[in-house]
């Protein structure tokens, strides 16, 4: 099928309630054309083009909306691949976010395009699902983005995924993921990077127990400066000389947990085990202070926080739930010991879900 449509408008002044700025004069006429195209039961194509031409306290703009969607099947039910193009920009400059200086205000051409009036955003992304029997599945991904946004966005990120799903019988089921992203800040303000790995085993149902036992890790870097001369740690590098009056932090965290469910009606009462354990190089080096025996305040970075959970959930309704459970925490600061500590909980929460 196809679509068409067009619009237009004139605005004599209106007040912009972010930053108390006022604009008159403002017209814009916009059209969209909407293409959808399936030409086999395999292959499926979408595409949209918009464009907008406004004018704005006497200058003149040419906007668009673009984006492109394939889906193709060259193995029906067992095979498939996904592509999907974004591109939009409301015609004016972005030069702002790429002339960032030492001000964080947002509004001098900074890491947030104060100064810009341009916006821009662009989204590419690529996906592979492998299906070859009922028990195995196969996916990858590929995205990246591009996102400019005046005193909200300034990232250009991409990210890499692979799931595999695997049910060794019709009680276990095993799936393993892993994923990789980096994120850059327009502008040269730095960047951060991460790696997460999952391996989780559900198992059952065994009459009324089932269990789950799954491990984490998450390897992450990143550093952020206003001086336009920061670059990312990559997870447990050194850190970088040049941060000057910025951030940084990196580290790898760890987590297990152990989960078994017991289903009596509408309820199921569990018992549950999580272990955090983080490692930081940048620990604190007193028990006072936070990245430095000069900060005012304290950040566990380096620690191991056990919880160990006894409760029950039940469904109230079709869309209502609720939960109650004790929970018994511990938590041990490998950088300042006079910080662990134990704590027991009572849990009560009611959860809604909206269709």
């Amino acid at each position: 099928g196809t679509g068409l449509s067009s619009g237009g408008g004139f605005l004599g002044g209106f007040r912009d309630g972010t930053s108390g700025n006022t604009s008159t004069n403002s017209a814009s006429e916009s059209a969209q054309l909407r293409l959808n195209l399936t030409p086999s039961s395999r292959l499926t194509v979408s595409t949209s083009a918009g464009l907008t031409k406004s004018n704005v306290s006497g200058g003149n703009y040419s906007g668009r909306d673009l984006s492109f969607s394939v889906t193709y099947s060259p193995i029906p039910e067992k095979l498939q691949v996904q592509a999907d193009l974004s591109d939009t920009s409301n015609g004016q400059s972005v030069s702002g976010f790429y002339n960032p200086n030492s001000s964080l205000s947002g509004s001098t051409g900074t890491v947030l395009g104060g100064a810009s009036t341009g916006q821009r955003t662009r989204q590419q992304n690529l996906r592979l699902t492998f299906t070859p029997t009922d028990r195995l599945r196969v996916e990858a991904g590929r995205n990246s983005s591009l996102s400019l946004i005046p005193n909200y966005d300034n990232t250009e990120s991409k990210t890499t995924d692979f799931t595999l799903d695997y049910a060794w019988t019709p009680r276990v089921r095993i799936t393993g993921q892993w994923s990789q992203q980096g994120v850059t800040y327009t502008g040269n303000q730095g960047n951060s990077d991460n790696q997460n790995y999952l391996m989780q085993a559900t198992l059952g149902p065994f009459k009324r127990t089932s269990y789950v036992l799954s491990g984490g890790r998450m390897n992450y870097g990143s550093a952020f400066s206003n001086f336009g001369s920061s670059t990312g740690l990559g997870g447990l590098g050194g850190l970088n000389s040049g941060l000057g009056g910025g951030l940084g932090q990196q580290g790898l965290t760890d987590t297990l947990v152990a989960r078994a469910n017991y289903s009596v009606s509408r309820s199921q009462p569990f018992l549950e085990w999580r272990l955090l354990n983080a490692h930081s190089p940048q620990g604190a080096t007193t028990t006072t202070g936070g990245l430095g025996s000069n900060a005012a305040f304290h950040s566990s970075l380096n620690y191991r926080n056990s919880e160990l959970r006894l409760g029950v959930e039940w469904g109230l309704t079709e869309l209502l739930a609720a939960s109650f459970d004790v929970r018994y925490i511990q938590l041990s600061d490998r950088d300042a010991p006079t910080f662990n500590y134990r704590a027991h909980m009572l849990n009560f929460d009611i959860k809604a879900r909206f269709n």
